[in-house]
């Protein structure tokens, strides 16, 4: 249902480029350009880059947190939900690149953040400790 879900638009691109499990079972599908849940009947758009203000960002990789959080990995930076929106951090925040490669997160809640896609911008992990 969740590929019917991709091909009739009710997530926010049908190019599907990362799938998560959340602490509830709901399925997290990471395309292109956003985030939705399926929770195997409905599908909720959490983050759609075109609506939400990241029109410039491609999703590279998604992580879930064990309290439900939800890391995004971008060519522009790491998404992540502040309580009170989308917040998209970047160099200036500390990270090494906006290019997110790789998201883990552990059972502690301890962000670990690859990034570097090419020669010309950077690359390293580093750990986001909540």
């Amino acid at each position: 249902r969740a590929v019917c879900a991709a091909a009739d638009g009710r997530v926010p691109n049908k190019y599907i480029r990362a799938l998560a499990v959340d602490p509830s079972g709901a399925l997290l599908i990471g395309t292109f350009t956003g985030v939705a849940r399926y929770d195997g009947n409905q599908v909720e758009v959490l983050v759609d880059f075109l609506k939400d203000g990241f029109s410039e960002a491609r999703l590279t990789t998604l992580a879930v947190a064990p309290d439900g959080g939800v890391w995004v990995g971008t060519d522009k930076g790491l998404l992540t939900e502040d309580g009170g929106g989308w917040k998209l951090l970047t160099t200036a925040d500390g990270l090494l690149t906006n290019y997110i490669s790789a998201l883990h997160v552990d059972q502690y809640g301890a962000v670990w953040v690859g990034g570097g896609g090419s020669n010309f911008d950077g690359g390293g992990m580093l750990q986001i400790v909540p």
